[in-house]
């Protein structure tokens, strides 16, 4: 298998476990991890090597920035809330 016949099939993986997930109203990020760890035990699949850098770089940084994005700071337990927290309006 090619590098992109495996990135397409797990991202047509991703996103029927996000059906699933939003069929049966449970967070998509559960359907996510069980997904992989079940597909982690099918047989005969490619295991691609990646550098851990390339994966540090390339995929840490989009998630945490949608964390960030999706954070309230009203939810973060600060009394008072911070500075920049009021500024914002959040």
């Amino acid at each position: 298998m090619g590098v992109l016949q495996i990135v397409l099939f797990l991202m047509l993986c991703a996103v029927a476990l996000g059906w699933v997930a939003r069929h049966f109203k449970f967070p998509y990020p559960i359907a996510l991890v069980v997904g992989g760890g079940l597909l982690g035990f099918v047989p005969r699949l490619p295991q691609p090597q990646f550098d851990p850098q390339f994966t540090l770089v390339l995929v840490l940084p989009p998630i945490l920035y949608q964390a960030a994005l999706l954070t309230s700071c009203a939810s973060s337990g600060e009394h008072p809330p911070h500075r920049s927290c009021s500024r914002s309006g959040w």
